[in-house]
């Protein structure tokens, strides 16, 4: 209920003249711990506000973002932190899945656990853009681990799980394989190959 006042903007029906919205999640298994989004150069009041979990908003212009987060430092201007959602709407634990994203219990890994579409995928329905939604998988040191393009985490809809990108080459060709590779647009979809590949998988 603390976030009501800040819907109003968040939902607004996007404007042709504004500059187009882009929302980034991070899903990290163990979450990002509250003092990995402490900026560093917090008052020694915003520090104790924080440390204490008091309700606070401070403007990132003012501050320098985590070590981190650096890369980001000249868009600053059209970021925002958003710390404190809990997740005691979903498990506290691996094998969550989608839950995160969809404030609701979903059990282990299955289809029937997934009761809606997940939170990015709502925004993105409300925020078109060229690509719509992507998501990136990445575990550990992508060289020895899943590569290609395999199940995801964001669901578009119930009992649906979205793919993604497992390897950040595998996003670079399929995203922009219309400029880097034109020939190849038509006759080789590795999206197309993998829900084949998956469909078969499921019937059998």
């Amino acid at each position: 209920m603390a976030l009501t006042p800040s819907f109003a903007n968040l939902f607004a029906a996007s404007n042709e003249s504004e500059v187009p919205r882009r929302f980034v999640f991070i899903r990290k298994s163990n979450g990002v711990r509250p003092k990995e989004l402490a900026l560093p150069t917090f008052s020694e009041t915003e520090k104790k506000a924080d440390g204490e979990k008091q309700a606070m908003q401070v403007d990132l212009e003012n501050h320098e973002l985590p070590a981190w987060m650096q890369s980001l430092e000249s868009h600053k201007s059209h970021l925002t932190i958003l710390q404190g959602l809990s997740c005691k709407m979903s498990e506290n634990g691996h094998w969550s899945y989608s839950s995160v994203m969809g404030a609701y219990k979903s059990g282990r890994n299955s289809l029937s656990g997934i009761k809606r579409a997940t939170i990015d995928f709502e925004l993105a329905r409300l925020s078109p853009s060229p690509f719509g939604h992507v998501e990136l998988s990445l575990t550990g040191n992508y060289s020895s681990f899943r590569k290609g393009i395999v199940a995801g985490y964001s669901a578009p809809s119930p009992h649906q799980r979205n793919y993604c990108y497992a390897d950040p080459q595998t996003a670079y060709d399929e995203l922009f394989k219309s400029v880097t590779n034109p020939d190849a647009v038509d006759s080789d979809n590795a999206m197309l190959q993998f829900l084949q590949v998956f469909a078969r998988r499921r019937i059998v």
